[in-house]
């Protein structure tokens, strides 16, 4: 006799369907967002502080976006699991891809420092979006 409730059954079932969906929608918003956002990316390439502010405004929508989906994805009562950083690398991963394969940067350190930014603004977020989403 299995000692396990038919709910934990059930989890068990759902979680590479579940698994395969956020990865999914973490690479395919990260797109998006590129896409909505790819006429900014230039400024952040601006020396002093608009370039600063601009890539600080970068972080700060990476980390919105990583909040949410570590947040929506800790909902259930799970033990503790490390996806929503995955999911923050795929969000990040798909814009920076982009952005290196249309030559947006003018050079390497300016896609390096603006790699940088957004994958600590989408790893804080998903940090904070685990927390939230287990006390919930």
């Amino acid at each position: 006799m299995d000692p396990t409730p038919a709910s934990a059954n059930a989890l068990k079932t759902a979680m590479p369907a579940r698994l395969f969906a956020y990865t999914t929608a973490s690479f395919m918003v990260g797109a998006v967002f590129y896409t909505v956002s790819s006429l900014f990316i230039h400024l952040t390439a601006i020396p002093g502080w608009a370039g600063m502010a601009a890539l600080g405004g970068f972080g700060t929508a990476y980390a919105s976006l990583g909040y949410g989906i570590g947040k929506r994805y800790m909902r259930r009562k799970l033990p503790p699991f490390a996806a929503p950083y995955g999911f923050a690398l795929l969000l990040v991963s798909s814009g920076i891809g982009l952005t290196w394969m249309k030559g947006e940067m003018p050079d390497t350190i300016s896609l390096a420092l603006f790699a940088a930014c957004c994958t600590l603004g989408a790893l804080v977020g998903s940090h904070l979006g685990i927390k939230a989403g287990r006390s919930a």
